[in-house]
């Protein structure tokens, strides 16, 4: 290989290399790309004079990929949009990013930003009396920090809106309007009431529901039971019968008295009553044997009665 062949594989190698890099880089940050192309959009808009398009990009280029440089802008750009609290805020910022970062002249322009603005800005006190538990106010969507509370805080002029929020309270919204040129607006948190319609757990416990009661069953006889009893009747019937049939044959039907005496009356009315026992049993016997002990288990258990209060 000769020395120019080897510079051309040399270059071709950085080449690939310096591209894997870059799309390397573009890969692991996304963000960066996107804050890029954000920032990129802002600047032509500025070039054309159109501040209130360029503030969105700039915020979400900074959102993307928080830099001194686009927090510099984007103050800029609040200035020149009637916004005085939000660029003297993020000119604050800027300047000590940019003293973080060592540029000196940036730090300083953005620190001169920030003392012109102060004394242009108006100022809203939100005042907050005996705040309930886990109490949270809100400006225009945004959390005010409970250091905020009951202070002078810088406010762009216009409407705003001031949320007030707590577990198991209503919620309770204000409209407040900030004039211009260092007014100062006093705002007191309305009291926030209990919602009825939140149920607490003292609550639910009181109105919970007593235990399910039942009306136990009187026990039913079981086929076992059936059988017993039929046999019983049977075994009583025979016996009665054989007693009416012995009564009725040694009565003295011969005699000089009725046809049938005393004995003999007692011992047909015996063996009628021992015929009838019998059969009984007999039915009874029989009508058990079909009977299945699970199923009437069931059937009791199906009819058991629940009362609720």
């Amino acid at each position: 290989m000769t020395r120019g062949s080897a510079w051309v594989a040399c270059g071709i190698f950085l080449v690939v290399l310096g591209g894997w890099g870059q799309a390397r880089a573009q890969t692991a940050a996304p963000d960066a790309v996107d804050a890029q192309k954000s920032f990129n959009e802002a600047r032509d808009l500025i070039q054309q004079g159109k501040w209130e398009e360029a503030c969105p990009k700039l915020a979400a280029s900074q959102r993307a990929d928080p830099r001194g440089t686009t927090l510099y802008r984007l103050a800029e750009c609040y200035e020149h949009t009637e916004k005085p609290a939000s660029a003297w805020a993020l000119s604050r910022a800027a300047a000590k990013a940019a003293a973080d970062a060592g540029d000196a002249k940036r730090a300083e322009f953005a620190s001169s930003r920030a003392s012109r603005l102060a004394p242009t800005l108006s100022q809203l006190l939100l005042t907050v009396r005996e705040p309930p538990a886990g109490l949270v106010v809100q400006r225009d969507g945004v959390v005010v920090p409970e250091s905020e509370w009951n202070a002078k805080v810088p406010s762009d002029p216009g409407e705003h809106v001031i949320t007030a929020k707590a577990p198991r309270k209503i919620a309770q919204s204000v409209k407040v309007e900030v004039p211009a040129n260092g007014a100062t607006v006093v705002l007191v948190l309305p009291t926030l009431v209990d919602d009825a319609n939140i149920v607490t757990p003292s609550a639910l416990k009181a109105n919970a529901p007593e235990p399910m009661a039942t009306v136990p069953e009187k026990p039913r006889p079981t086929s076992s039971g059936h059988r017993t009893l039929g046999l019983g009747l049977v075994v009583a019937g025979v016996a009665g019968a054989t007693l009416g049939t012995v009564l009725y044959a040694t009565s003295d039907r011969d005699s000089g008295e009725a046809p049938c005496n005393g004995t003999c009356k007692g011992g047909a009315v015996v063996l009628v009553s021992g015929a009838v026992v019998f059969v009984l049993g007999m039915a009874i016997f029989l009508a058990s044997i079909g009977d299945d002990p699970a199923e009437a288990k069931a059937a009791a258990l199906s009819r058991r009665v629940e009362i609720r209060f």
